[in-house]
Order: structure tokens, then C-alpha cells, then sequence
């Protein structure tokens, strides 16, 4: 409502050294009550951590004009924001110090993400921690994603609900060479007939990996990435999050027995 936003602003104006901000879940939150509050954000240039989640009513306009008063922010959540997506240059404003963005359950296909990684290319320093997730991403929008400098500066990727996803596709995730975690989570064409091993081989610093609820996946994804252990080390600290996957208690047993290191979490 407007007396929400008219205190919201009062409260902005009062903190102005503020560094974390959090609106989440406010249906009835709209691009122009965005607008209303730009001279209170104009005033918050110590704000280096900012979540828009939930807000149904929010745009990407409402956003990308927004950022233009965040210089320092370096943590952005916009995950559920169900009106942004269709039109990503208009966040061009990212700033010079972004090192993390959540663009979970957005309006995103394979269009919206050539126009996020065009977004992305003139940020500076790129990302370090990327999640996003749409079931209208496909193997090209992944590429477009990924094919920008972050893919040698991200140590954390997550990728939900990107059921257009293919073996193929994870060719993509595999360039990212820095990544300690990777979470594919109900990512539903991903399965076990990938080349883990080839993967692993190139996620050389990975610890971390999510395949829950990717129904494809089964006990032989477990010795194609064993086979990279004798490559380098990275399998030995690794743990995997298989839950509600196909790998069985019994692959679990039979990895364990054979000393391979992978932490298998049901």
C-alpha cells in the first residue's frame, strides 16, 4: 500500500548505513512503488546486499532503474519475482562490484538469457555465484549464460528447473573450470549417460554436487567420476546430494566399499 512504501522510504532515509535489504514476499509490491523509494535508495550507497524475492508486481524496468543508485552492491536476490525476465538489458546497471545473483523462478527462456548475458558482459569484476532456473531454458540459453567471462570466474552455480537441459548442454557447465559447487536440481533430460567423467576431469576444484530430483541419474554416474580421481584430486573431498535421483543404497555401498571418497548424501 502507499503508507507501507511512505514507511518503508522513512526507514530507508534513517538507516542511511544500511548494507542489507530484504523484501520478500510483498504480492502486492509494484514497479512504481520501486520508483517512489529511488530518492531513499539514492541516499543508501552503502547497500552491498539486496533481495527482491516475491514481489509479483516488480519489472525489470522498476529494477534496472533502481540499481542505478546501488554502486556497491555485490548480492542480488530477484529469485520469484514473476513479472521480471522478458527484458534483462534493461538491468545493465549491475555496477562494478555484483559478485552474486539469484534469478530463480523468473519469466526466463533461452531469449531472456541471451539478453542477461549481454547484461552480464559489462560487469565488472564478472560473477562469482550465479543461480538461475526457468522450465523454458534450454541447451542454447545455458550457452548464451555461460559463454560470457563469468564461465572463468564462477565458484558457485545453480540451475533449477531447467528442464530443457540436455547432456549435451552440461558441455557448457564444464568450461566453468573455477567451480567448487554445482547444483542441478530437477533438471529432468540430465542423466547418467552424460560424460561425468570428461566433466569432473574439467571441474577440477569441484567439492560440491546436486543432481536432487534429476530422475535420470543412477549408480553409473558414480564410476565415471571416480575415474578422474586418478587424474587429480578434486573426487576425494567431493560430496553429491543425490536425492531423489535413481543411485541406490547398493551403488552407495559399492562406491564405499571401494574406497572411492565420494560423500553420498540420500
Amino acid at each position: 500500500s502507499q503508507t507501507q512504501v511512505q514507511n518503508l522510504g522513512y526507514l530507508l532515509n534513517c538507516t542511511p548505513r544500511l548494507s542489507t535489504l530484504h523484501l520478500v514476499g510483498a504480492g502486492d509490491f509494484q514497479v512504481g512503488d520501486l520508483e517512489q523509494l529511488h530518492f531513499s535508495f539514492n541516499s543508501l550507497a552503502s547497500l552491498t546486499a539486496v533481495t527482491f524475492s516475491q514481489l509479483g508486481g516488480v519489472t525489470d524496468l522498476g529494477v534496472g532503474t533502481t540499481l542505478k543508485f546501488l554502486p556497491a552492491l555485490k548480492f542480488l536476490d530477484l529469485s520469484g519475482c514473476s513479472g521480471l525476465g522478458s527484458d534483462f538489458v534493461l538491468l545493465k546497471d549491475f555496477g562494478s562490484s555484483l559478485v552474486a545473483l539469484n534469478v530463480k523462478g523468473l519469466r526466463m527462456d533461452d531469449a531472456s538469457c541471451v539478453n542477461l548475458a549481454t547484461a552480464l558482459h559489462a560487469a565488472s569484476p564478472p560473477l562469482r555465484e550465479l543461480a538461475f532456473g526457468s522450465s523454458k531454458i534450454g541447451d542454447a540459453g545455458v550457452a548464451a549464460l555461460l559463454g560470457t567471462p563469468i564461465r572463468a570466474t564462477l565458484l558457485r552455480l545453480e540451475l533449477s528447473m531447467v528442464q530443457g537441459l540436455t547432456n549435451a548442454g552440461l558441455e557448457s557447465i564444464a568450461q566453468c573450470t573455477q567451480l567448487r559447487s554445482l547444483a542441478l536440481v530437477w533438471c529432468t533430460l540430465v542423466s547418467d549417460a552424460a560424460r561425468w567423467s570428461k566433466i569432473a576431469l574439467e571441474l577440477r576444484h569441484l567439492r560440491s554436487l546436486s543432481v536432487r530430483k534429476c530422475g535420470r541419474i543412477g549408480d553409473p554416474i558414480l564410476p565415471q567420476l571416480l575415474r578422474t580421481a586418478a587424474v587429480h584430486g578434486n573426487c576425494g573431498q567431493m560430496a553429491i546430494d543425490a536425492k531423489a535421483t535413481r543411485i541406490t543404497r547398493r551403488g552407495k555401498e559399492r562406491h564405499e566399499a571401494s574406497g572411492g571418497g565420494i560423500v553420498i548424501l540420500e
